[in-house]
């Protein structure tokens, strides 16, 4: 399960330390994806849990973020949209990811994966990305 935005899957940072290696500090787009599911707590997740993420992933370099609503409802989306909602965080570079996810207390990285629990009961999909083309 990802907490709250800290990835157990990307606990093991040597993961993130080795794919960084060769990326340099190009800008990263950190993508959190929340299945579309009957227990999605948008109200909660948008007015506690994302100001709570931005407030404490600031000081690790975060530039800016994006919740992004699915327009469908519930019972829709199962049929439409893949995700109830996607949250963009932006980076200056997978350098201030791994600071992030390195050096957050892990008691703070505990209260945030206590929080999923009060918006959602599904585990999110994570991507690092970088822009490969733009117009």
């Amino acid at each position: 399960m990802l907490l709250y935005l800290f990835l157990p899957l990307l606990s093991s940072s040597s993961i993130l330390v080795t794919a960084a290696a060769g990326m340099g500090e190009a800008k990263v787009t950190m993508l959190i994806a929340y299945p579309t599911t009957l227990v999605f707590n948008s109200t909660y997740y948008l007015a506690n849990h994302v100001p709570a993420v931005a407030a404490a992933w600031k000081p690790y370099g975060l530039t800016g973020y994006r919740a992004l609503q699915s327009q469908y409802s519930p019972t829709e989306g199962a049929a439409g949209d893949p995700y109830a909602m996607i949250f963009e965080a932006e980076w200056p570079g997978m350098d201030a990811v791994n600071d992030m996810l390195t050096k957050t207390p892990a008691e703070e990285k505990q209260r945030f994966e206590e929080d999923e629990k009060r918006f959602t009961d599904r585990a999110p999909a994570v991507w690092f990305m970088g822009v490969g083309a733009q117009g």
